[in-house]
């Protein structure tokens, strides 16, 4: 079976990460984690679309980005997790602009199967959306990680949540959209609503220890998962985002949703338990 080509457009970052007042440093964002994932576990090799900085050329080599350094800095988060509980911090957001679609971009969109939007910022516009989806054949598969739009960074760099008031134009676009509870209120209810947007779409909010919900054909249905004790959990971050990417490639396989979200709930466990990727 001919493997995929799949294409991530999202912000990198270089993050630092306090854990349980044990600090490091190492690469970050969906985009990273996303690629690292599947080629682990599928042997596929992800073409990343961000802008990054000379800074980040250490960790750029075991991936494979589309252009070069555009600035010195990379985009820099500050995650510091005590007790399960994180508070984050983001820097350099000005050295993160979309990176423009042409040339290499533009000809690498036309041959993509799947298509990861992955922002970390909300600088990612409608008009850039709509760019982006005039390359796509139509078989591809478009899964939208809407984080960056529910995210605003304070005047002391602390990221606060923010209403994605761009979903009504950028959703209809996508075949699936996937989104934690913990970044925005009532996200359940929301996720009913962002339903609507497109036909035969799925919505899924993870949801933690409770698993996840899917809203698929005027549907709501919560798969559940078996809650790992928190000293048993080596490291929470990227864990979202290898349950993103264990979803889209079942999703790809042509699962059907529900049974998507239990191997992606699975995955979501074993990287809770070993951190498999840094």
């Amino acid at each position: 079976m001919q493997k995929p080509i799949v294409t991530i457009i999202g912000h990198t970052c270089i993050d630092h990460n306090t854990i349980d007042g044990v600090r490091y440093e190492s690469w970050g964002s969906s985009a990273m984690y996303i690629a690292k994932y599947f080629a682990k576990e599928f042997d596929v090799k992800s073409h990343i679309v961000s802008s990054y900085g000379h800074d980040f050329m250490k960790y750029a080599t075991e991936f494979n980005f589309i252009g070069e350094p555009s600035s010195e800095n990379t985009l820099l988060y500050e995650n510091i997790v005590n007790n399960g509980d994180r508070t984050q911090f983001c820097k350099h957001s000005n050295f993160s602009p979309p990176v423009k679609v042409e040339g290499e971009v533009a000809n690498l969109l036309s041959q993509t199967d799947i298509l990861i939007i992955a922002p970390m910022l909300a600088n990612y516009s409608v008009e850039y959306i709509d760019q982006i989806m005039e390359y796509l054949p139509e078989k591809t598969l478009k899964v939208l990680l809407p984080q960056g739009y529910m995210r605003h960074i304070n005047s002391e760099n602390k990221i606060e949540k923010k209403e994605f008031t761009e979903a009504k134009h950028i959703l209809k676009y996508f075949d699936v959209v996937v989104a934690s509870d913990e970044d925005y209120d009532n996200a359940l209810e929301v996720a009913k609503d962002w339903a609507k947007h497109k036909d035969g779409s799925s919505i899924v909010i993870t949801q933690a220890e409770k698993g996840a919900t899917v809203f698929h054909e005027g549907q709501s249905t919560q798969i559940s998962t078996t809650p790992i004790p928190f000293n048993e959990i080596k490291n929470p971050v990227g864990s979202g985002d290898m349950f993103s990417a264990q979803f889209t490639m079942s999703l790809h396989n042509r699962l059907h949703p529900h049974e998507a979200v239990r191997q992606a709930n699975e995955a979501t466990a074993r990287a809770l338990l070993s951190n498999p990727l840094q």
